[in-house]
């Protein structure tokens, strides 16, 4: 039976413009693309949006191991992040992608603020249990 799961997760200083990029990279993962959140529904063909309050950040995923897609809702004052979906028949779980986007968050804040500073992002290892971000300084 399919249903619409939703899982949370915080970001203290939530910047949309990283958020944006760090979907974009979980998307790209697993094949799917940023779409419309309107156009996200379940297995039933429902809205997976529901009633998102104004102010929030909005975006969907689609397409690849993401079957039916999912949205994510985000509130910049409070840094709280909303991840639902109809993860039936879909090569990932909830968890799994916010986790992910938590992840790819991380690494986008860090990679911007060693710009900030001058120096060059040279390498990124995701490793199970760490990420190693090696940078350089940029002349």
């Amino acid at each position: 039976m399919s249903h619409v799961t939703v899982t949370k997760l915080k970001i203290e200083g939530l910047n949309r413009e990283i958020l944006k990029k760090a979907l974009e990279k979980v998307a790209e993962k697993h094949g799917a693309k940023l779409v419309d959140a309107s156009t996200i529904k379940d297995y039933y063909g429902r809205d997976v949006l529901g009633n998102v309050p104004d102010g929030k950040i909005v975006y969907g995923i689609k397409g690849g191991a993401l079957k039916y897609g999912a949205v994510i809702s985000a509130d910049e004052k409070t840094g709280e992040i909303e991840v639902s979906g109809d993860f039936w028949a879909s090569g990932l779980n909830v968890n799994q992608l916010t986790g992910e986007v938590n992840t790819e968050y991380v690494k986008e804040g860090v990679t911007e603020a060693l710009e900030d500073i001058g120096l060059g992002v040279s390498n990124v290892v995701d490793e199970r249990d760490a990420i190693v971000i090696e940078a350089e300084e940029v002349f």
